[in-house]
């Protein structure tokens, strides 16, 4: 199967690349960028669209930005892919077009009667460009749209990268009893590979670990893992979440997928 990711050195593409090639030798990848120019898709099967704009404090100056890099660019991209033959469009999207952030007063629960409401442009780009891509959908062109929430793994960057850096020079941290929905990249990767194995017909994937995360014991193990012991303080705790902000709710709020949406292919995307 010819596979082409788009992302020549973001961490996804690169992982993905590795994960897909290392496990099931009957693809043939190729990773490309497609910022400058849109590649030629001839004879490929499938497209996995993990390039983007993301991890960029957004500012008036850059706003145009996301809708043309995340928007614009994904409908050029599958309206090529489609008129070139490719069977499969495979888009990563995120957990962002929901428009919440969790909250440390109560828990922020998305189920499949959520409806999305973005708040950033990041957020709103990548909505925008599901909306072109389910213009594009048809029994001849299939889309498969990852809704994913925090990716992490190995070297990743973003929110998990951010925690780890924060994790290593705090000994205290606040003791919350807060839910996240996390996603190994491991499991991306094999999500991915059972789409394009079952030639699936679902639209939307929203997948997550088999357990939700407590950003305090994440602390405490990322810590752990390099030597290092942790006072998790309950005070400390109760006295960060009597505030009502939104840098406290991002950190310490409960926000995650009901468990009974990511189910896809019984789970067996589970691999880590």
């Amino acid at each position: 199967m010819k596979v082409l990711i788009t992302g020549s050195s973001g961490y996804i593409a690169t992982n993905m690349k590795q994960w897909l090639e290392k496990q099931h030798n009957n693809y043939e990848i190729s990773n490309v960028s497609v910022r400058d120019t849109l590649p030629d898709l001839s004879g490929y099967h499938a497209v996995i669209h993990t390039a983007a704009l993301v991890h960029a404090k957004e500012t008036n100056e850059n706003k145009q930005q996301f809708y043309e890099i995340n928007s614009d660019l994904t409908q050029r991209l599958a309206q090529k892919a489609k008129d070139s033959g490719v069977k499969q469009f495979i888009f990563l999207s995120t957990m962002a077009v929901y428009g919440k952030c969790g909250s440390v007063k109560n828990e922020t629960i998305i189920n499949k009667k959520t409806k999305e409401d973005p708040q950033t442009n990041y957020a709103k780009s990548k909505l925008l460009a599901e909306q072109y891509l389910e213009e594009l959908r048809d029994e001849y062109f299939k889309v498969h749209i990852i809704r994913s929430p925090v990716i992490y793994g190995e070297n990743c960057p973003g929110n998990y990268a951010r925690l780890k850096r924060l994790a290593n020079i705090l000994p205290i941290f606040p003791k919350v009893q807060n839910k996240r929905s996390m996603l190994h990249i491991s499991n991306l990767c094999q999500l991915v590979h059972l789409i394009l194995k079952n030639n699936s017909e679902e639209r939307l994937f929203f997948p997550q670990d088999r357990d939700y995360y407590n950003t305090s014991f994440l602390v405490k193990e990322i810590r752990k893992k390099n030597g290092k012991q942790t006072l998790l303080s309950k005070t400390l705790g109760e006295f960060v979440t009597r505030f009502d902000m939104p840098i406290i709710d991002k950190a310490f709020g409960t926000l995650v997928y009901d468990k009974k949406m990511s189910e896809h292919f019984n789970n067996k995307y589970l691999v880590h």
